[in-house]
């Protein structure tokens, strides 16, 4: 048996919603989105269930199908423009091999949004800015994590949500690193429930030199401070091989990407006598 959950049209902003499945166990949905991108997070699913979504109530085709993870949570991603209505059909077995039934209807609309992640650099200082909107400022805060590793993240700033409009938002790390630093963006809620992780912007306090974001599909966005000096990069593959080299005259150069093959790739900026090498991945 299918345990059926219809979801129907998501449009404006609006705090978490609960839905109670046929068995009594309650299913949580929230939506969000960030660059563009529209997340459905679903928790209190059986786990080892599947969720299909179809593009109309009923059936319809079959857009996507996903399983649930062991914690009963799910998170899909959905690009581009939302289906008016679809259908999420949860295949609830539990370990007994028991399948559970029922139907629940649910309606909800986006939590918060969240896009434009960029940074530059002055004077070693690095600026982190964004572009958001929340549905009730109480519920989220921004957190900005900085790593000078690159895998090893700490909390730099917490920043408080300003309201349910497109609203911008900006932090100066005035404690400069002497080289390389990643930051992020991560939007949590207030149960300490990370939902969104920015992807790593990049910058060089020695060069001036910012890098953003370092995983794309279209653009790499290269970024000099005002000092800028003659400044040129080089897109390099795994094997070596430059795929391709040009000059930077602005402070603000977009290095387009989308005709790269999917893979990692190493961009290599110079700028005022100083080599910046930052390894990104095209999607």
């Amino acid at each position: 048996m299918k345990k059926s959950i219809v979801l129907l049209s998501l449009t404006t902003l609006m705090y978490g919603s609960t839905a109670f499945a046929g068995d009594g166990n309650p299913l949580q949905v929230r939506c969000y989105e960030a660059d563009g991108v529209v997340t459905y997070h679903v928790t209190g699913c059986v786990p080892r269930s599947d969720i299909s979504f179809y593009s109309q109530i009923g059936g319809g085709e079959m857009l996507q199908q996903v399983a649930v993870n062991s914690n009963g949570t799910v998170n899909v991603a959905w690009g581009g423009k939302i289906p008016p209505a679809f259908v999420l059909n949860v295949l609830d077995v539990n370990a007994a091999g028991i399948a559970g039934s029922g139907m629940v209807s649910f309606t909800g609309d986006k939590e918060f949004i969240i896009n434009t992640e960029t940074i530059t650099n002055a004077g070693g200082n690095a600026t982190i800015g964004w572009k958001a909107a929340v549905a009730h400022t109480d519920n989220y805060v921004f957190d900005v994590v900085k790593s000078v590793n690159g895998s090893d993240y700490a909390v730099v700033q917490t920043v408080k949500a300003q309201g349910y409009e497109i609203s911008p938002y900006t932090f100066t790390d005035v404690t400069p690193t002497n080289g390389n630093a990643t930051y992020q963006i991560r939007v949590r809620d207030i149960g300490n429930e990370v939902y969104y992780t920015s992807n790593p912007l990049f910058t060089d306090g020695v060069s001036g030199v910012s890098i953003y974001p370092t995983v794309a599909h279209t653009t790499i966005n290269v970024r000099l401070d005002d000092n800028l000096s003659n400044g040129s990069y080089k897109v390099i593959n795994m094997q070596g091989q430059v795929i391709t080299s040009g000059v930077l005259d602005n402070s603000l150069y977009s290095l387009p990407v989308a005709q790269l093959p999917a893979g990692s790739y190493l961009i290599k900026v110079t700028n005022k006598g100083a080599t910046t090498t930052q390894k990104f991945v095209k999607e």
